[in-house]
């Protein structure tokens, strides 16, 4: 409920009214408090999102604080993988360097197991996507957006995402639908509403409409190898290369990749339509969302609602 306040506090330093909300509100609440202090700065993602990379470097510059920035490269190949997971590798060791520390591998082994449990939860839940109707309460698509940014790796995070399994399991088995009927199943073909939740997801809900997924839910997982810090590290590089946004936007061509990402997730879990809420801020999906919807309805016939809206 402190959205206006940090965004007022942004405005007034003189910050400009085109940068997203996400963003400007996030740094804000650091620079203005009370709240999180950091000591630095870690970003995998300048190339994806303009306004997040401003923001954070501004925000870097404000407070005095390093910022360590992984770098993606456009090269999808073998050898760009390659060079990502060297450059993931020696942001840790100037982080190692900077905190005076070294990354304890049991303790990297003990997150990342918890991490994969998570994963399998995750590919649970999106195969109980896929019946109809889906037994996939709406709001456990900001439940998991959730869990996957802010606790991936603690028991937390297994916690909630299991408890989601268990939930859609046992609302499958009873026949559960929120409305009378599914009248539609849309997937949301960039991110989701990030205010009003419980309204918003319910209220569709409500209204016999599904929401399947959003661009933030399409993840792809590699077999992860425990047994030494650096294939822990090459793992991780894999996950990081191919996170949704890091994807999609950092791609060779982010028009290509994103209508990639979104035909697999609208096929596979059998999608009605698509919904697009964009801003002005996002200069890659504005400038490619009539190509889009152009694509979309002549590879697949699923029309797409575009509006605007921050």
């Amino acid at each position: 409920g402190q959205g206006e306040r940090f965004w007022d506090f942004a405005m007034g330093m003189g910050l400009p009214d085109s940068l997203c909300s996400a963003n400007t509100i996030a740094v804000a609440s650091l620079l203005m408090g009370p709240g999180l202090t950091p000591d630095a700065i870690v970003s995998n993602s300048p190339g994806s999102c303009n306004p997040n990379a401003k923001m954070h470097a501004f925000a870097s510059d404000y407070l005095g604080i390093p910022q360590f920035i992984l770098e993606k490269p456009v090269d999808e190949t073998r050898r760009g993988r390659d060079l990502y997971y060297q450059y993931l590798k020696r942001m840790i060791e100037d982080i190692e360097e900077w905190a005076g520390e070294e990354l304890k591998v049991e303790r990297m082994r003990e997150v990342m197991e918890k991490a994969y449990k998570c994963v399998e939860a995750y590919h649970e839940l999106w195969e109980l996507r896929k019946p109809k109707p889906c037994p996939v309460p709406n709001m456990f698509n900001i439940s998991q957006l959730i869990a996957r940014t802010q606790l991936w790796g603690r028991d937390e995070g297994v916690e909630v995402m299991q408890m989601m399994v268990e939930v859609a399991k046992e609302r499958l088995a009873k026949g559960e639908f929120t409305a009378d009927e599914e009248i539609a199943r849309l997937y949301v073909s960039y991110i989701p509403y990030l205010f009003d939740l419980g309204g918003y997801f319910t209220w569709m809900e409500k209204k016999g409409i599904t929401i399947l997924g959003d661009v933030l839910a399409i993840h792809y997982f590699p077999e992860m190898d425990f047994s030494s810090k650096d294939s822990m590290i090459r793992g991780l590089a894999e996950t990081a290369f191919d996170y949704p946004m890091t994807r999609q936007m950092g791609a060779n061509s982010m028009s290509m990749k994103w209508l990639e990402d979104i035909k697999y997730a609208a096929q596979d879990l059998s999608a009605d339509g698509l919904l697009y809420c964009g801003h002005h801020a996002c200069k890659h999906t504005e400038g490619s969302i009539a190509y889009f919807r152009r694509e979309m309805m002549k590879e697949l016939g699923l029309p797409t609602l575009i509006m605007k809206g921050d």
